[in-house]
């Protein structure tokens, strides 16, 4: 699809745990970015999950790359199916009083679809696109929530214009969990990106060597225990080595614990969440890996999901330490961009062992790593999906 600057309207709706307002990172708003001096106007509604600390429903309206209007209004979080009934009848309606026709929506889950579908059928909305940058068969331990949660999206993807999802696995699972592929509509891998032209890489010589780095919620899912518990091995071979951790969570705590039990805690720092997209780049950028040692989980949305984590290392040129569980991590390894091992704490060492050995192997990783990332700069990525939008 082509746009023209001084003629289309796009439409984002979202749904967020972390602020979008805050944070250009986010999916949606990476799109709004793009899209900013390249359309007529955009409207961009974002919701917050009911488990999201925010309580804000947010409407922004751009025309000619410039915000021109900001509202924002308290929503219901309870009871569940209230809120959510109340997040689409809001969505509708406040779209519908833009008085706008748009070219495109983009829906970027299955509750913001469930919205933007009725505006298609008025022909308030021409093309519609589904976005989903999660999947899993299950999402939701409540049966009938998990059930109403594929039906929507099954929905989604038949009625949908084109299906973006961030990894071929989230197609393959769809499948192979009943929805239909003679009925939904074609599927394009957009996987997540950043931005490469706002992110400046630190040049190996302003990069502090000997600390690592996990962004991300603390949560046992994700593998910061198995850091931990690595730590004193590697410490015994690097003294001043040193992990940060940037993001919050429920077990940090229980995280911090361990580390006293250890008597590792000087050698960590936990920073708690970074709302803002360009503190976070600061955090990591003069860092020395990324590390996303995911525990390995049938049921886990990381299986076929495409985590920003790892994209962000890249983007800030860190090598990664990964698991086989998110699924980039082939290219990870393929590209010699990072080393990927199993959940295991041993293999964890002797990974970080080897990137640190010599600072001559560890540049070579540092490239590999800054060549990759050129794959996933968001502008490539968005421009190229949206390009693929039949007229």
């Amino acid at each position: 699809m082509k746009f023209s600057k001084s003629s289309s309207r796009v439409l984002i709706l979202s749904h967020f745990l972390l602020n979008p307002i805050k944070n250009d990172s986010a999916a949606s708003t990476a799109i709004r970015n793009y899209l900013l001096n390249k359309t007529k106007k955009i409207v961009q509604i974002e919701q917050p999950f009911l488990e999201s600390k925010v309580r804000y429903f947010y409407k922004l309206a751009f025309v000619d790359g410039k915000e021109v209007s900001e509202k924002k209004l308290k929503v219901v979080k309870s009871p569940l199916w209230v809120a959510y009934l109340l997040h689409s009848l809001i969505a509708f309606f406040e779209v519908f009083i833009t008085s706008t026709k748009f070219d495109i929506a983009i829906a970027c889950e299955n509750l913001s679809f469930l919205a933007a579908l009725p505006l298609r059928k008025i022909g308030i909305i021409k093309k519609l696109v589904y976005y989903s940058v999660d999947y899993v068969p299950e999402r939701f331990g409540n049966p009938l929530v998990n059930s109403v949660y594929h039906l929507l999206d099954r929905l989604a993807c038949y009625h949908s214009d084109v299906n973006w999802v961030v990894s071929k696995e989230q197609i393959t699972t769809r499948f192979a969990n009943g929805v239909k592929e003679n009925k939904s509509s074609p599927f394009n891998i957009v996987p997540i990106g950043y931005r490469l032209s706002e992110i400046e890489v630190k040049p190996f010589n302003q990069i502090k060597y000997y600390n690592l780095i996990f962004v991300g919620t603390v949560r046992p899912a994700a593998g910061p225990q198995l850091i931990v518990e690595a730590m004193s091995k590697i410490v015994k071979r690097f003294p001043n080595v040193k992990v940060t951790f940037a993001g919050g969570g429920e077990y940090t705590n229980e995280l911090k614990n361990l580390a006293k039990k250890l008597k590792v805690t000087k050698h960590l720092e936990f920073l708690g969440y970074i709302d803002r997209h360009k503190d976070l780049i600061k955090a990591v950028a003069d860092k020395s890996i990324g590390l996303a040692p995911y525990v390995w989980d049938s049921k886990s949305i990381s299986m076929t999901s495409d985590p920003a984590k790892i994209k962000i290392y890249l983007a800030c040129g860190l090598p990664v330490i990964t698991t086989k569980v998110a699924t980039s991590w082939p290219i990870i390894s393929k590209s010699k961009s990072g080393i990927v091992v199993d959940y295991d704490r041993d293999q964890l060492v002797r990974a970080v062992g080897e990137m640190l050995k010599s600072k001559n192997k560890y540049k070579k990783f540092k490239i590999n790593a800054i060549n990759l990332s050129k794959k996933y700069d968001v502008d490539r990525i968005v421009g190229n999906a949206l390009n693929r939008i039949p007229d």
